[in-house]
């Protein structure tokens, strides 16, 4: 099944279904499906240690996001790996995922992108010993082939991780937040489609007091009416 074909089809059902119907429109679909197809919307990125920490480490993580209009119905899932280098306040983003379709072996693609992550603030709470609050801003963009090269899609995006970090025993916790916006087009041919969406993306990480190993869990939205969310987890590596 070609994109724009599968695109339009889900348009107009979720067109019909939708109040207000002049809401949502064909190009707001087509930023949807391409920013859910790709790092910033397709899986869920947890927040690093932060700035506070005494020496930031390079960091390899591994993320997995699904998504399907019904229960099974062309399940999508997004497989990647993000390397993250710092610099002082910044680290420098390289992102790779791989999109699978359940029962549609031409509709999956691949995926390349990076960005980076600007430490805006880490504020200590309390006396609780590495507790804190780190506030960071992160622009990314991303380029994607899928149907067998026949499709592509952009999508450039800019995210304002929050996130709390509270030490519990030998691990601390991490709940955390991703309010972002980003734009997403889809090509097919000569035909393109795209605009704006808002992305919004919350979850729970758990670290070892080292924060060597860290493991997350969430929900990430690209906000559509009607629309899935993406199930999201990741593992997160750091040397």
């Amino acid at each position: 099944m070609r994109a724009l074909s599968l695109l339009m089809v889900v348009a107009l059902r979720l067109l019909l279904i939708a109040t207000p119907v002049s809401a949502q429109s064909v190009d707001d679909f087509a930023a949807w499906v391409a920013l859910v197809r790709s790092p910033v919307g397709g899986v869920l990125s947890a927040p690093g240690e932060g700035r506070d920490a005494s020496a930031p480490r390079r960091a390899v993580s591994i993320n997995r996001g699904t998504w399907s209009f019904g229960a099974g119905d062309d399940e999508t899932s997004n497989i990647g790996a993000t390397m993250q280098f710092p610099a002082g306040r910044i680290s420098v983003l390289l992102h790779g995922m791989v999109t699978s379709v359940k029962d549609c072996s031409d509709c999956g693609g691949n995926v390349i992108g990076g960005g980076l992550t600007y430490a805006l603030n880490s504020i200590k709470l309390g006396g609780a010993d590495g507790a804190r609050l780190d506030i960071a801003i992160q622009p990314v963009g991303s380029f994607g082939s899928f149907d067998d090269g026949d499709a592509s899609a952009i999508t450039a995006a800019v995210s304002v991780p929050v996130s709390l970090t509270v030490p519990v025993g030998p691990v601390t916790v991490r709940p955390f937040l991703t309010p972002g916006f980003g734009y997403g087009r889809v090509t097919e041919a000569e035909e393109s489609y795209g605009g704006t969406r808002a992305l919004f993306g919350y979850g729970l990480a758990i670290a070892n007091r080292s924060g060597s190993l860290q493991a997350h869990i969430g929900t990430m939205e690209v906000r559509f009416e009607d629309a899935p969310t993406v199930t999201a987890m990741g593992l997160t590596f750091r040397f």
